[in-house]
């Protein structure tokens, strides 16, 4: 302890399980878990999840957009890596999908903050995904609702709380009709929606 390097305290030993620390509170697989002060017990480890309010009122996504549009909702990111999981229902203009009909949509975020619709062309993608930069889904034929669930991986290191907004668009259709289209996606009121994200480092 004190010791003249730069560890304040440090145990050697060759020995599994040389360093016990009992106070009550200890479990199997618990995690040594420290309060603000420093103070730590052992703890059941958790998961930091937080979920965005959504306040988008929902966007229209035609069948031949070339663009992404900013659905309104958003996440604010302090630095540090990040998964960031969407679910969000998909409706059809029509009440439900025609006879051959399908579509493939595709989302992601941007730093761009601007609303106007078919604003964002697809290298408005924020720099900051890690790995794969899209989350998509297809919205099939004869159906009611379609469903787009996945995540991406967020790396802010910019030193200060980002804003990413979530956007939708540049669709691949098949058998659409002219003049169809994905009504009030990303809206608030859709018990469906979320968008929820945990720090990963």
């Amino acid at each position: 302890i004190n010791t003249s390097s730069q560890n304040i305290l440090e145990i050697k030993s060759s020995t599994t399980g040389a360093i016990k620390i009992t106070d009550g509170t200890e479990t199997l697989n618990y995690v040594l878990t420290s309060d603000a002060t420093g103070v730590a017990s052992w703890q059941r480890p958790t998961l930091d999840i937080s979920v965005a309010t959504l306040v988008g009122t929902g966007v229209r996504i035609n069948y031949d957009d070339g663009n992404f549009t900013n659905t309104g909702n958003y996440i604010d990111l302090p630095p540090g890596k990040w998964m960031v999981t969407v679910n969000f229902i998909m409706l059809s203009s029509n009440g439900k999908t025609g006879s051959g009909e399908s579509w493939f949509l595709r989302t992601s975020f941007t730093e761009n903050g601007d609303l106007t619709r078919n604003g964002l062309p697809p290298n408005s993608i924020t720099t900051d995904i890690v790995g794969g930069t899209l989350i998509s889904a297809n919205f099939n034929s004869n159906n009611f609702y379609g469903l787009l669930a996945g995540y991406v991986f967020i790396n802010n290191k910019s030193g200060a709380t980002k804003r990413y907004y979530y956007m939708a668009g540049v669709p691949v259709t098949m058998g659409v009709s002219q003049g169809s289209y994905i009504v009030d996606f990303g809206r608030k009121t859709s018990s469906e929606n979320n968008i929820f994200f945990q720090k990963i480092n």
